[in-house]
């Protein structure tokens, strides 16, 4: 609660409503129920500069620039708290039931949806598909023929990615020696 016009310092309050208050194990005041059978509630006043200038929530008290002035015994409906140094006086009048209710629209979801699916089907194929990597290397040997150097580099140790550059060498030398023997092969 902020009080900005008291005519003198700004006055504010934090408190802590219990609509069905209690008292626990330990003889703590707590709620039992969140409907209004036996409401009551404590407050903490502060005075000072409220900082009403500046832009703020309406639901926070900063009390950075304030003086704490006491605390408040708990209050039932009807009680009211005499606040020191003559700062005035708080009641506690009775509790209004309310609702709040909110629609919202966010046409942003579904492309949100889609692209969140995607990712997620990408990074499930990334499981399913074996990374693997094959160099072939070309260099004119010393007797004018070409020497060719195959190496290979399965990310994962999986026996068929042996299986797989093994056969892959093998066509590899097949056209190779197709070529070199005159014939046309493939390309």
């Amino acid at each position: 609660i902020k009080v900005p016009d008291t005519g003198g310092e700004e006055l504010g309050f934090v408190g802590v409503f219990l609509p069905t208050a209690m008292e626990d194990a330990e003889g703590e005041l707590v709620s039992g129920f969140p409907g209004v059978q036996n409401p009551m509630v404590t407050l903490e006043a502060y005075q000072g500069d409220l900082g009403m200038v500046d832009p703020q929530s309406v639901y926070q008290l900063k009390t950075a620039g304030m003086e704490n002035i006491g605390e408040s015994p708990v209050m039932e409906v009807g009680d009211t708290w005499e606040l020191p140094d003559g700062a005035g006086s708080i009641t506690f009048t009775g509790v209004k039931d309310y609702v709040s209710l909110q629609s919202n629209r966010d046409g942003a979801r579904v492309p949100a949806l889609l692209a969140a699916s995607s990712a997620v089907v990408g990074l499930l194929l990334t499981l399913f598909v074996r990374p693997r990597r094959v160099w072939v290397r070309a260099t004119p040997g010393e007797d004018g023929r070409t020497r060719v150097e195959l190496a290979g580099l399965g990310k994962t140790e999986v026996a068929g990615d042996n299986a797989e550059f093994h056969e892959i060498t093998t066509r590899l030398v097949g056209r190779l020696t197709e070529q070199t023997r005159g014939g046309e092969g493939e390309r």
